[in-house]
């Protein structure tokens, strides 16, 4: 129920907790892709995905969920 993150936020390894349903979902992922060096390879393979890369994926599922900076502060 943990995955180890490399090199994360200040080049520090960390250890974070994953509830049920994300193991699952990342078990799904690696059974379809089986990624060989890294869970989640970026360009070119051999390397990890980028903070970059990760920021632009959350940009757009936020567009296409219609998120925008004023819907957060609503409750």
């Amino acid at each position: 129920m943990m995955i180890r993150i490399e090199q994360g936020k200040g080049w520090k390894d960390r250890y974070v907790m994953l509830s049920p349903n994300l193991l699952e979902v990342l078990r799904g992922y690696w059974k379809v892709v089986r990624p060989k060096d890294w869970l989640f390879p970026g360009r070119p393979p051999i390397r990890p995905i980028t903070r970059e890369c990760i920021h632009q994926v959350c940009v757009k599922a936020a567009a296409a969920a219609g998120l925008t900076r004023e819907s957060r502060y609503v409750r």
